[in-house]
């Protein structure tokens, strides 16, 4: 008696690759550092009209960015006592620096960091911000652990990518919560019967506005703002004991 044993074998003619998508982020100087010498308090009206230390961030490739711009204290400040500083960033509302939310640090040398925005990128665009700082009107020469000190800092910039750009419910969500009034509002967002906006500034109006209520959206002053316009029958809502009717939510997120 007698047997064979027989192997065959044979290879993959073409290569498996792991191909990564681009993903960067710039940031770009426009102007010099702050340099504030022998500086006293200022009042708000007079800070906003300190020279700016402005800066860019570009998405450079084709996917979507989330951005957080930080506010870094160095480990060469002598001044601690960061209720004593006034920021105001891209013409937002001054406010303290000690009110904005304390997060990690990326710089070797710094003590702490504060997160002064976050915001979102699409492909290949830019956003521009303008950065003042200044001690608050309320210090006084009583003040004796803000006297004779320096605050020394650095802007810094975190990104991640994300899968899509997030839509104005999704942003409403974030900042307001779920349950929040105007987030139940954008749930209902429609523009299939709004008006169109022609080139000329004139208003064309859609035949579905008479039988039927729409929420639309439009720019203002302070971003986007949504109102309600046709036979609409879903804008009441009870507060204070008595029924009230929206009419519209302002861009700064006041109805």
């Amino acid at each position: 008696m007698s047997y064979a044993l027989w192997i065959f074998t044979v290879n993959q003619q073409g290569e498996n690759t792991i191909a990564s998508t681009c993903f960067q982020i710039s940031f770009t100087e426009d102007t010099e550092a702050i340099q504030l010498e022998k500086t006293y308090p200022l009042t708000d009206e007079e800070g906003k009209t300190l020279t700016p230390y402005t800066f860019t961030i570009t998405n450079t490739c084709d996917d979507y960015a989330s951005y957080q711009v930080n506010l870094e204290v160095l480990n060469t400040s002598t001044l601690s006592r960061y209720e004593a500083i006034k920021v105001e960033l891209d013409e937002d509302t001054p406010v303290l620096l000690s009110s904005n939310e304390v997060v990690k640090t990326t710089l070797d040398n710094a003590r702490t960091s504060f997160k002064l925005k976050t915001g979102y990128l699409d492909h290949n665009e830019s956003v521009a911000y303008d950065l003042r700082l200044w001690i608050d009107e309320n210090i006084t020469m009583e003040d004796a652990d803000v006297m004779n000190t320096t605050f020394a800092s650095k802007i810094t910039i975190t990104a991640s990518y994300i899968d899509h750009m997030p839509s104005d419910y999704e942003l409403c969500i974030n900042e307001y919560g779920e349950d929040s009034v105007q987030c139940s509002i954008l749930a209902d967002v429609d523009t299939e019967g709004c008006p169109v906006v022609n080139a000329d500034g004139t208003v064309q109006n859609t035949d579905e506005e008479e039988n039927n209520g729409y929420l639309c959206s439009a720019p203002d002053d302070y971003g986007t703002s949504y109102y309600y316009r046709g036979n609409v029958e879903n804008n009441w809502v009870k507060f204070g004991g008595y029924y009230w009717r929206i009419l519209r939510i302002n861009g700064d997120g006041s109805i």
